[in-house]
């Protein structure tokens, strides 16, 4: 999965719980490609707060996902690094 590809999914994501089934896909995809995923979430935290409530409540008690709850990257700087 390339940043485009990424860019594209993040884009169709809306901010509500519908959309949380194919957040969370997409962080799979990403984790499962050794993508982006602390600038995806972080982007994700600032453009969809309720949905980034939403993916915490559900993948808090994932091992290897809670740790990426309590990391983040300047928002700015995980733009840039996705070329946004």
């Amino acid at each position: 999965m390339n940043k485009n590809d990424i860019l594209k999914e993040i884009n169709s994501i809306r901010d509500h719980h519908r959309d949380l089934e194919k957040s969370i896909d997409l962080l799979y995809k990403i984790q499962l490609n050794r993508g982006p995923l602390i600038e995806v979430m972080t982007i994700i935290k600032h453009e969809r707060p309720c949905l980034y409530g939403y993916i915490k409540n559900r993948l808090n008690s994932k091992r290897g996902f809670s740790l990426l709850f309590d990391l983040s990257v300047n928002y700015e700087l995980a733009k840039q690094r996705l070329s946004v």
